[in-house]
């Protein structure tokens, strides 16, 4: 097994994926993503990403502007619009209190700044990183807001867990990268981030993968599932498929509906 010895922490968006994959996949980082890609909500994962690797020498965190999560941030806390409580706890709660002039503040400023604090509260939470040095940096990428093409590939949603994997060798050869949301942690990590990718469909989402890999996290796929099957209705009209290792999809039903 290769040392792992970067953590990149980028947001769901479907944007991203391509460059995630093409600049830090060597085999040896492993990936976590989230709603906005806060570190803070992926506490679970990246403590035991430490805690099972002391050979972590840098992480990465990749916030982006024209991003969803902060525009929810944006709504709650500057428009009053109302939020699953879960999303308030996970995601709105550590912008609270804070100076917000715009929204554009809020990607390149706030969400920044707020990304490193996180990172360095969670890194010394950890007794074997608390006097490591592990270098950090926050590299944020700039998007725009995307043209729909009629036609092209429909949006759809990729759930895993936190992995050195590559996009292109898991649900990429079966799925369009560019159009799939991904994301990847700990399930009681990403619960959240599930709920508010689709809250309302804004993202024009059509269905929901949960890959299976070679990496000995099958256990942690089933734990997916079975949280998702629990959430029922939570997510909508939305089909949730398993995306077996040839290709073919199986559908997960739901035996228990749930209000979100």
């Amino acid at each position: 097994m290769a040392e792992i010895n970067r953590i990149v922490i980028t947001c769901m968006d479907r944007r991203l994926s391509e460059e995630v994959e093409n600049t830090y996949n060597d085999g040896k980082t492993v990936f976590a993503r989230n709603a906005g890609g806060l570190p803070g909500g992926l506490k679970n994962t990246i403590k035991r990403i430490l805690k099972e690797n002391d050979t972590i020498k840098e992480i990465v965190m990749m916030p982006h502007t024209d991003c969803g999560a902060m525009g929810a941030v944006f709504k709650c806390l500057m428009q009053g619009e109302k939020f699953d409580q879960e999303i308030l706890d996970g995601l709105v709660k550590y912008f609270e209190n804070k100076p917000i002039l715009n929204r554009e503040e809020l990607e390149k400023t706030g969400n920044v700044n707020e990304c490193m604090r996180e990172m360095v509260d969670i890194k010394n939470s950890v007794p074997e990183y608390k006097n490591k040095t592990v270098k950090m940096s926050v590299e944020l990428v700039e998007l725009h807001a995307p043209h729909y093409i009629a036609g092209e590939p429909k949006n759809v949603l990729v759930i895993m867990p936190a992995s050195t994997v590559k996009y292109s060798e898991t649900f990429g050869k079966f799925l369009d990268i560019n159009h799939s949301y991904c994301i990847q942690g700990e399930i009681e990590d990403v619960i959240k981030d599930i709920k508010l990718a689709t809250a309302h469909n804004g993202l024009n989402l059509q269905e929901i993968y949960i890959p299976r890999l070679k990496n000995g996290d099958d256990a942690k796929v089933e734990k997916i599932i079975n949280e998702l099957v629990k959430l029922g209705s939570g997510i909508g009209n939305l089909v949730v498929y398993k995306l077996l290792e040839d290709g073919t999809k199986e559908k997960v039903e739901s035996k228990k509906k749930m209000k979100a």
